[in-house]
């Protein structure tokens, strides 16, 4: 054709993996010595994975080699919720999906072979090169996704709804009180003074982010006792729904991430990424009047429960630090029917040391002020 011969042809980049010899195990599957012969056949015949220029060599064997695995080129799954900084995700087979795609392969219609495919599980793999963090945050976590997304400037209002839905939930399944680590009254002594956190999670850090507020988590301290910490879980998990005045009833579900209409700032891999370095998401509130300082910054860290904040890290702005972040005015900052009138700003600062998210800091850490995102800038601790 006129003009093929101009163009220019340019060859693609080849990705190959560092160590040539790639093992996969499972230690709990038992197979016959006629079913690994039948399945070795089957690897013999597999030449190349994907295009020509991927070539590979598979063999299976039913026994482990002589010298043993190395340990320090194990990959690890992930458990369900923990964090995923670092990690590779991986789309995995199971017996249900090759019974699928056997049936499909049988459909004599293209079409039905399409409609017949599903969706792989994805699972999370830690490379041997990435440690574990050493500390969290504390406290567990129920996330929640909205049905519809909220605006971004009622967020004191939805955190404050939330809980007094799951109060009033309690109220209608037990006799007492709610615990004093809910309700804030009564809180003993001997204990600390972390209360559970009802954070709402607004859409930030992406480039056509607005802030918009999509789904809360419910954190529940370490300081709550297992059984009443259980239960406001399953409370929170079969909410279904609450009412925010001004907005009507709001939907909720449980966060699945194997969903295909889960909201990425409604996942715990958006929050609970371990980081060293933090950024306000939502204003935090100071504990005392004026505008915050670095000495404030840092006191609000040892409140939290977080590990040394480094004072020559700490950045305070009247303006959001991240992309969507959420800018509030002093009558938004406020419970309803309360007056805030104690400064506020966003943040950002470095931790000693990383942690597991949530992060939140301040003095409205129970009503989600204060909500902090892994910082965009790259962190070689985290």
């Amino acid at each position: 054709m006129p003009g093929r011969e101009a163009m220019l042809v340019q060859r693609g980049p080849k990705v190959s993996v560092p160590d040539p010899e790639v093992r996969f195990v499972w230690p709990r599957i038992e197979l016959a010595e006629s079913e690994v012969e039948a399945l070795a056949w089957r690897a013999a015949r597999v030449g190349y994975l994907g295009c020509a220029d991927s070539k590979a060599l598979l063999s299976i064997s039913g026994r482990p080699p002589s010298a043993g695995f190395d340990t320090a080129k194990q990959w690890q799954p992930l458990s369900d919720g923990a964090a995923t900084g670092g990690c590779v995700l991986i789309n995995v087979g199971s017996q249900t999906h090759l019974d699928a795609a056997l049936r499909a392969h049988s459909l004599s219609d293209p079409r039905d072979q399409r409609r017949a495919r599903q969706r792989r599980t994805r699972c999370w793999y830690r490379p041997p090169n990435v440690a574990e963090p050493v500390r969290g945050s504390g406290g567990n976590c129920v996330w929640l996704q909205f049905s519809d997304s909220l605006p971004a400037g009622a967020a004191v209002k939805v955190a404050y709804s939330l809980k007094a839905a799951l109060m009033r939930r309690w109220a209608d399944h037990e006799s007492t009180d709610p615990p004093w680590w809910v309700s804030g009254h009564g809180t003993p002594e001997s204990r600390d003074f972390q209360l559970a956190r009802f954070l709402v999670l607004p859409a930030v850090g992406r480039r056509h982010s607005d802030g918009r507020l999509h789904g809360a988590c419910v954190w529940i301290p370490d300081a709550a006792e297992a059984e009443e910490g259980a239960m406001i879980a399953a409370l929170a998990r079969t909410l279904g729904e609450f009412h925010v005045p001004g907005l009507g009833d709001v939907g909720t579900t449980e966060t699945d991430l194997h969903s295909r209409r889960r909201r990425w700032a409604a996942t715990p891999i958006r929050w609970a990424t371990p980081a060293r370095q933090w950024v306000t998401a939502i204003p935090a509130l100071s504990d005392r009047h004026g505008f915050p300082s670095r000495a404030d910054v840092v006191r609000w860290g040892v409140q939290a429960g977080l590990p040394p904040v480094d004072d020559e890290s700490v950045q305070v702005s009247r303006r959001r630090l991240l992309v969507g972040g959420v800018e509030l005015r002093s009558h938004q900052m406020a419970r309803p029917k309360h007056r805030s009138t104690r400064g506020f700003a966003h943040v950002r600062f470095a931790l000693a040391e990383p942690v597991l998210g949530p992060v939140a800091i301040g003095a409205g850490r129970s009503y989600g002020l204060g909500l902090c995102a892994p910082d965009e800038q790259p962190c070689s601790d985290s």
